[in-house]
């Protein structure tokens, strides 16, 4: 099988079956895991906005026992930049992906900042800082930062006010001051990915300036409340609605006021599931805006995610497009960074083999088979241990095309027997659409469905129809 395949999904989603969703009593390894006893989590999967996994674990200690499996509040952390970024492109009319974030956040230096725009921020790619000013290790480590690591006595002038919860919340007069800083000046915006939190709370701003409102009352509007996600919210939940720290536990449970944009959130598996099914059904944003939204700008995968950790909290909004699952994990313990890191493998290892064997025996049916036309010409379709569908017999007008110099499939594949150093690389992408035939794509395959199954395949370049044999 070539492992160099082009990107995008090898078969239709599956069409969910609700009488066989993925089996829960055998979702145990998480047990056998050192944060097992200590650590609360939620987590829920769906696909084609059918919930497909559900499961849930509340350590002893905390009392959440009001409320129904998947509704328990967390703090979601870094979770809210998707937010933050669906907000943005709801807001297309006020704010474009390539304006400059001087735009819309006075007081920042056109001379400085205007090479920064909000799509550079929002892909994390805007050359800024991560932190502000007491995260600063003068902050976190007081007079032993300079004994313990060795540093030098410096001059403190910044000011004690945000991020570490228990300080004051900076001004908006700091902020900016802060911004113009040389120390926090963006670096060759554009370059690379560097994860910045400060550079979310600038897309906070900007939103809350275009709105007229504050950045909260923008996420309200534009996405919790049209999506009914009622237990997602910016305020610190009541005891008995969310996992909340015990008197001997360190968590962030305050307002992160001016941080908000980057990770004030509090949601749950449900409603973190309405987020992603509201992406992936596009009820607020168009399919081909989805498409373009979920396209990497600055890091690859196969797995859209957003993932948030603090002290004591920690989720994933998993997105799979290749076979539509969801999945929401919410978690508070301990090592909240660690967990949630192995909890979603524990989860996607579950979740996304019972999607692929789902597309595999729904596609078997609907599309293998020999189709053939009176003209000596006939193509068999099959299933083999590869992605996607294998033509595995093809004749047109009596010659065997699958014995020409390339071996033809769903895409085209050249067999070659020996590969060179430079050869290496999956060029894969490059050879769509490269064979034509008077306008005809070559590598086309258009099924004609007929009930729930194909009765005929045409192939672009050959305009010949044919029919399904047999069953």
């Amino acid at each position: 099988m070539d492992e160099c395949q082009p990107p995008g999904p090898f078969l239709p989603a599956p069409v969910v079956n609700l009488t066989v969703p993925v089996d829960n009593k055998t979702f145990t390894e998480w047990r056998l895991r050192p944060w097992a006893n200590s650590t609360s989590f939620a987590i829920k999967a769906s696909i084609g906005g059918q919930e497909i996994f559900s499961y849930e674990n509340i350590a002893i200690g905390y009392n959440v026992s009001g409320v129904r499996t998947g509704d328990i509040q967390f703090r979601v952390a870094s979770t809210t930049k998707a937010f933050t970024v669906l907000a943005v492109l709801l807001s297309k009319y006020q704010i474009g992906w390539d304006d400059p974030i001087t735009n819309f956040v006075p007081g920042l230096r056109d001379n400085v900042w205007k090479s920064v725009t909000i799509g550079m921020l929002a892909s994390q790619v805007s050359g800024l800082g991560k932190n502000r000013y007491v995260a600063d290790l003068y902050y976190q480590l007081g007079n032993n930062a300079g004994p313990l690591l060795g540093l030098p006595t410096v001059s403190n002038t910044s000011p004690n006010c945000d991020y570490v919860l228990g300080v004051r919340v900076c001004s908006q007069e700091e902020v900016l001051t802060m911004f113009h800083s040389p120390e926090w000046l963006p670096e060759s915006p554009g370059t690379g990915p560097a994860y910045s939190n400060v550079g979310f709370n600038l897309l906070g701003m900007a939103l809350a300036s275009v709105h007229s409102k504050s950045y909260e009352d923008v996420i309200s509007d534009l996405i919790t409340e049209p999506l009914d996600m009622t237990r997602t919210t910016f305020k610190t939940p009541k005891a008995g609605e969310a996992v909340l720290p015990r008197a001997n536990d360190s968590w962030w449970v305050g307002d992160f006021a001016n941080y908000n944009p980057t990770g004030g959130l509090w949601s749950t598996a449900n409603d973190l599931l309405k987020f992603q099914q509201a992406i992936l059904e596009h009820k607020q944003l168009s399919a081909s805006e989805v498409r373009q939204s979920l396209k990497p700008h600055a890091l690859t995968s196969s797995l859209y995610q957003a993932v948030g950790v603090i002290p004591g909290y920690g989720a994933y909004a998993v997105l799979v497009p290749e076979y539509d699952p969801a999945i929401s994990i919410t978690l508070a313990g301990a090592r909240s960074g660690a967990t949630v890191n192995d909890l979603m493998s524990l989860a996607v290892e579950a979740i996304v083999p019972f999607a692929d064997a789902a597309a595999r025996t729904q596609a078997n049916a609907k599309y293998t088979g020999t189709f053939s036309a009176a003209n000596s010409s006939s193509m068999t379709i099959a299933q083999d241990e590869g992605p996607g569908l294998a033509i595995t017999k093809w004749t047109n007008d009596g010659v065997d095309v699958t014995e020409s110099e390339e071996k033809w499939r769903l895409s085209f594949e050249v067999v070659e027997s020996e590969k060179g150093f430079a050869d290496g690389g999956c060029g894969s992408w490059l050879s769509a659409d490269s064979f034509r035939y008077v306008q005809g794509r070559a590598d086309e395959l258009t099924f004609g469905i007929k009930g729930a199954k194909a009765g005929s395949v045409v192939v672009g370049a050959w305009r010949n129809e044919l029919v399904r044999e047999g069953r």
